[in-house]
């Protein structure tokens, strides 16, 4: 595969546009030459073979071969809502939930969440997590960028939904019942994971008055990082095969 570049700019319309400084800097230390093809994404499904046709200190303009789209149902819809974690841990999930597919994701504020995020130190954070996404979808071949949503409140996120939500599954290791023990088959789901800790009883309690459903991924208690990775393979593995039938 061609070396990867996200490019919002490119749409159906130009055949020949300017990298833009962040990209065209990226391009230059990975020593990109005049006459070297690459591929471009727009991270909505739109992706193009590109030729570098002018290359100096201050500019890469490309040449744009014919537009393609992938399929939207190259996976199956998911949307994560991930308890915030530590740094490091969070990084993790957004890169790794990136290369897997998932559709959406919105992080949230639980009783166990360790510290809050406010005014500037959010704006750097999502930020942040949107790099960590466009890095992953380069380097996975995936062609769309999961919507990012801002950081809610556990109880807030539960107000949002409606009847027409996606189901909604709530991983707790205390569950009586086991992921694989399900018998529907959604065409999109939503699943909510716990920060280090897992959720309170009381938030459990409080996710099922709002139809969630409780369960178990494992026997073991699983770190926030492993819970929500193995329920994004095994939703998709599970959901998504029906979903192609």
């Amino acid at each position: 595969m061609p070396t990867r570049i996200y490019c919002p700019l490119l749409t159906e319309s130009p055949t020949r546009l300017e990298c833009p400084a962040k990209q065209a800097q990226h391009l230059r230390v990975l020593r990109f030459q005049l006459g070297d093809a690459l591929q471009l994404f727009n991270g909505k499904g739109d992706f193009a073979e590109a030729t570098i046709i002018h290359l100096d200190k201050k500019s890469i303009q490309l040449e744009i071969a014919a537009l393609q789209m992938a399929s939207p149902s190259e996976t199956y819809p998911i949307h994560l809502i991930q308890a915030l974690t530590r740094n490091e841990t969070m990084d993790w999930i957004i890169q790794k939930a990136t290369e897997l597919g998932v559709k959406s994701i919105t992080p949230i504020i639980s009783e166990r969440t360790q510290g809050r995020l406010k005014g500037s130190q959010l704006d750097k954070k999502m930020t942040h997590w949107q790099e960590i996404m466009i890095s992953a979808a380069e380097q996975s071949g995936f062609n769309f960028l999961p919507t990012l949503h801002s950081p809610l409140l556990f109880l807030d996120f539960l107000a949002e939904l409606n009847p027409d939500s996606p189901p909604l599954f709530i991983f707790d290791p205390e569950a009586k019942q086991a992921f694989y023990d399900l018998h529907i088959h959604p065409t999109s789901s939503q699943l909510l994971i716990g920060p280090e800790g897992g959720f309170t009883k009381e938030e459990v309690n409080a996710a099922v008055r709002d139809h969630a459903t409780p369960l178990r991924l494992h026997h073991n208690i699983l770190r926030a990082e492993t819970a929500a990775i193995a329920a994004l393979s095994m939703t998709q593995l599970h959901f998504g095969r029906h979903s192609h039938d």
